[in-house]
């Protein structure tokens, strides 16, 4: 039977690991894209039977998580899958107040993250 493929950033916590944890069925992969690891997540993916990939990944270089996702979509075999859902939740604020207050580098890492990276995955 064909899964359905959850590609998840920002999955470690908050709302995203609840997103993931809503997901874990088994008939789901969820491949999540997070700074950090969910125990818990890993657990309750054993126990449902879902399969769980859990990257550790700053989306504020998105090239390189990009080119990590392609070669691994390039591996899989196409009929694994009948869909696959992106989920971006992985998100920074930046800089709040006027933009000539704000540094290059926060500005940087605000569109790498919330403009760049879901672009490219």
């Amino acid at each position: 039977m064909p899964q359905h493929l959850y590609i998840i950033t920002g999955a470690s916590r908050g709302m995203g690991l609840a997103m993931a944890e809503q997901l874990c069925s088994p008939n789901h992969t969820l491949l999540c894209i997070s700074r950090g690891f969910s125990d818990a997540l890993e657990a309750l993916a054993k126990k449902n039977g879902t399969t769980l990939l859990q990257w550790q990944a700053d989306l504020a270089q998105p090239e390189a998580v990009a080119e990590q996702l392609k070669a691994w979509l390039q591996k899989q075999d196409g009929s694994t899958f009948s869909q696959a859902v992106l989920i971006n939740n992985a998100g920074v604020i930046g800089h709040l107040g006027p933009i000539e207050q704000a540094s290059p580098s926060s500005v940087q890492q605000a569109l790498a993250i919330n403009l760049a990276a879901p672009i490219l995955l």
